[in-house]
């Protein structure tokens, strides 16, 4: 291999990587959008919010442009009974119904900062996951990582009772034992859909495939429970138009997060999370008043801090010549693809 490929191939592999990395940061704002607006349907719309008519017009959305996408792209819809990976399709799509009504539920008992916190201890969970299921190579910066982030989470995480802009002085000890058991269920949920997601992505499913079932799954149990609910919310056309506006969110965030994903691995992309909590406590503060302190500042530094370390750092070694055997055998594929 000689010295113009080898310098050709790593330009490759740091473009990918840089590509993958706006990706993911891309698809963090977006959740953060999502997550922020799930909050305002209560405030904004009281006599026609519900949870079942929320899920279905924003996962009817989410099926539409699913749909939508996979005929403008040709992209062939892959057969329930050809799914390799069924536990995991199964789980991230039945999951992704839950952890949403579990969240909205959250919302209820804390500040968006502060559930997005609870939420981003879902990498714990998909670190063991990916290290057991995937066998992904395991960096000791990942846990310095997870730990760096924790540590600023939590800083945000004490400003909770400090916010006068939320009303937690009539919580009693059993509300915030039940806000937090709820917090935990849904940080499950979180961990165990982003892994489905990578295991279909490693099946090489076409993420407008993805959200096309995702849309459709979570449309008919919502749709059944609306109708038994008797609340369909179609009466505020604004309504319905604002309900559908965060499936349209939802699937950009989606869709980014698996354009990310079928280039790094999981271990590298889930300590990205902890963006959300900058995002999410920006949004905060513009849209629902919610207070920024000092120490959010702080903890969001040692956020954002280690993201650019994260990234920053297989670049680096690939400059100095200083590939690992990970990195040589990319480097060998991308070749090879390139002579063929």
């Amino acid at each position: 291999m000689d010295d113009s490929s080898s310098t050709f191939s790593d330009n490759i592999i740091r473009k990918r990587d840089i590509c993958a990395f706006i990706e993911a940061v891309v698809s963090q704002f977006f959740w953060a959008m999502s997550n922020i607006q799930l909050k305002t349907y209560k405030i904004f719309f009281p006599e026609h919010f519900s949870i079942q008519n929320l899920i279905f017009w924003r996962s009817l959305s989410i099926w539409a442009i699913g749909y939508i996408m996979v005929k403008k792209k040709n992209v062939e819809i892959t057969p329930l009974s050809q799914v390799k990976n069924k536990f995991w399709f199964y789980l991230r799509n039945i999951g992704n119904y839950i952890f949403i009504i579990l969240w909205i539920v959250e919302l209820t008992y804390f500040r968006v900062s502060t559930c997005q916190c609870f939420a981003n201890c879902s990498p714990i969970v998909v670190l063991f996951l990916s290290l057991f299921i995937l066998h992904e190579q395991f960096y000791i910066r990942y846990v310095f990582g997870v730990l760096a982030s924790l540590l600023g989470t939590i800083m945000i995480v004490t400003n909770d009772k400090r916010d006068t802009s939320i009303n937690l002085k009539n919580k009693t000890t059993y509300d915030m034992c039940v806000g937090v058991t709820i917090a935990l269920s849904h940080m499950s949920f979180v961990a165990f859909s982003h892994f489905g997601q990578k295991m279909l992505c490693e099946e090489k499913m076409p993420s407008e495939v993805q959200n096309y079932y995702m849309g459709l799954i979570n449309t008919l149990p919502a749709f059944i429970v609306m109708l038994m609910e008797g609340k369909i919310g179609i009466s505020n056309l604004w309504y319905v138009l604002y309900a559908t506006s965060n499936g349209v969110i939802f699937y950009l965030a989606s869709y980014y997060m698996a354009e990310a994903l079928s280039i790094m691995p999981i271990n590298k992309f889930i300590p990205m999370n902890y963006l959300r909590v900058v995002f999410i406590f920006i949004f905060g503060f513009i849209i629902l008043g919610e207070h920024v302190f000092f120490t959010d500042i702080i903890g969001s530094s040692l956020i954002i801090g280690f993201q650019v370390y994260n990234v920053c750092y297989p670049v680096k070694k690939i400059k100095n010549g200083k590939e690992n055997n990970d990195n040589n055998n990319i480097k060998e594929n991308f070749i090879k693809e390139i002579e063929k």
